[in-house]
């Protein structure tokens, strides 16, 4: 995809539904929009940004993880002036 990743909103989740995600709390879901795409959005998580502060609107980077079950996913990263 060409163009920007943006958070278009998202939460984190601090209780868990079902015993199997309990050691992944806390996690961030989000919903990613992609105007340049015909504001596609997708549905995934944020990594890596324990402690900070998400915003609506932050640029994000996208970074193949693999899950719990040894599926690759996309997920996403804040993106920052280096990356």
């Amino acid at each position: 995809m060409r163009g920007p990743a943006l958070i278009f909103t998202h939460t984190r989740v601090s209780y868990a539904a079902h015993e199997s995600v309990e050691k992944l709390l806390p996690y961030d879901v989000i919903v990613v929009d992609f105007p340049d795409c015909g504001n596609v959005r997708l549905l995934s998580n944020l990594i890596g940004c324990e402690g900070e502060t998400v915003t609506i609107g932050s640029a994000l980077r996208l970074d193949w993880d693999t899950s719990f079950d040894g599926m690759v996913v996309p997920r996403f990263k804040l993106k920052t002036s280096t990356s």
